[in-house]
């Protein structure tokens, strides 16, 4: 697999560092509008990236590109294939439909090269600006040496420490998304009903209707002094689910939920999540539900969506 050292960082704006950029480019720029499409992968990430037309007018092929990176900020080893794909509409729809979509980003690209290291100048929908740097590794060349040009390209450039950034651009637009007005506590919350749709590769797409929801505020509602809240009509759907079959489900009586804990686990890095209401979540994602009565049941899912239903009816009785 080809290799790259990256580093990811934030920026106020891109104008504020473009011209030092280019002063040390010695290709540059070239403005590439890029729309990535990310599926479920249980060995790393898969993404479909379709490109919007240049300048005079032509449209790139789209990408399908699998790659593995290890979540920490700083300079870091990305090891990737790409696969040119002609009918990107078409390939979205398969993989959407074979694996589930987990994400979507769309930027647009500033692109520079000072030497063998890519400079990308990234102005990314719902989130900002951003400054990436790819350092191209050739066959058996030992990581340090990735490394110190990252370094060295990251102070030439006065990138300071407190401006690195390890999450990927799926990830952050999730976690904002997450961090909406309202989140979903399943603790305390009344299960109706589960349901689960088994695919023919053992996975399938698990329901759980809530009879009775508790929804937390977010800190910025709760400074309003927003409270929290009851809530009906609630359903979380679990995509791609493994560790689960129906048989397992058969026990599981609807009831009061004591704890519940929504984990993402990538590259090494856990992170415990906050449901989103409505809202999705990415995955890979570890789910762990104990219900008043019996054992806890834990699974893994691609992706989450929480949502209210059409006449949802908040019942006005503070949560305490």
């Amino acid at each position: 697999m080809a290799r790259n050292i990256e580093i990811k960082a934030r920026l106020t704006s891109i104008a504020e560092i473009e011209p030092a950029v280019a002063a040390v480019a010695t290709e540059g720029p070239v403005v590439l509008v890029q729309d990535d499409t990310f599926f479920a992968c249980a060995n790393g990430r898969l993404k479909l990236r379709a490109f919007g037309a240049d300048a005079h007018g032509h449209v790139p092929p789209a990408e399908l590109i699998f790659y593995r990176r290890a979540d920490a900020a700083g300079p870091r080893a990305s090891h990737y294939r790409i696969s040119a794909c002609p009918d990107a509409d078409g390939m979205r729809v398969l993989l959407a439909e074979a694996h589930g979509q987990t994400g979507r980003v769309r930027k647009r690209r500033v692109l520079y090269r000072v030497g063998r290291t890519r400079v990308h100048l990234d102005e990314v929908e719902g989130l900002g600006a951003y400054l990436e740097l790819e350092v191209v590794m050739r066959e058996g060349e030992p990581p340090e040496a990735g490394l110190d040009e990252a370094r060295a390209l990251m102070a030439q450039l006065g990138i300071g420490p407190a401006q690195l950034e390890s999450r990927a651009y799926v990830d952050l637009l999730a976690e904002r998304q997450a961090a909406g007005d309202w989140r979903l506590e399943l603790a305390d919350s009344e299960l109706a009903a589960i349901g689960l749709d088994e695919d023919g590769d053992g996975s399938g797409t698990l329901r759980l209707r809530l009879a009775v929801a508790v929804l937390e505020p977010s800190a910025a509602r709760r400074a309003e002094g927003v409270e929290p809240e009851h809530v009906l009509g609630v359903t979380l759907r679990f995509e791609a689910v493994e560790g689960l079959d129906a048989q397992a489900l058969g026990d599981w009586t609807p009831g009061r939920i004591r704890s519940a804990r929504v984990v993402r686990g990538d590259g090494g890095r856990a992170l415990a999540l906050a449901l989103p209401c409505p809202g999705t979540l990415a995955g890979p994602l570890h789910v762990t539900l104990q219900p008043a009565h019996g054992e806890a049941r834990v699974w893994r899912a691609a992706a989450l969506t929480v949502s209210l239903a059409d006449d949802a009816r908040r019942l006005n009785v503070h949560a305490c």
